[in-house]
C-alpha cells in the first residue's frame, strides 16, 4: 500500500477501496521495525507465537509470554 497517506483521500482510492481510512490510519500510525542484530529471531518469536494463538494452539496470554521468553532469550545472544 502507498505510504503517503494524502493518497487515502482521493475519491478515486476511496470508491475503489471502500476501507481507504482504515488503510491511511494504519500507514499514519506505522512505525519502523526495530534495529536489532537478532531481528530475525525475534520475528521468528513474534510469528511463531501469534501463530499458535490464532490457531488455537495456545492461549493469547501463553503465547504473548513464551513470546516475550524468546525475544528475551534472542537478545541475550547478542
Amino acid at each position: 500500500m502507498p505510504v503517503r497517506s494524502d493518497i487515502y483521500d482521493d475519491p478515486a482510492v476511496k470508491k475503489a477501496l471502500p476501507f481507504a481510512a482504515e488503510l491511511k490510519t494504519g500507514v499514519e500510525q506505522a512505525k519502523a521495525r526495530p534495529v536489532s542484530p537478532v531481528y530475525p529471531q525475534i520475528s521468528q518469536a513474534i510469528y511463531k507465537n501469534v501463530n499458535a494463538a490464532l490457531s488455537g494452539q495456545k492461549s493469547p496470554a501463553d503465547a504473548m509470554k513464551q513470546a516475550q521468553a524468546d525475544i528475551e532469550k534472542a537478545l541475550q545472544t547478542f
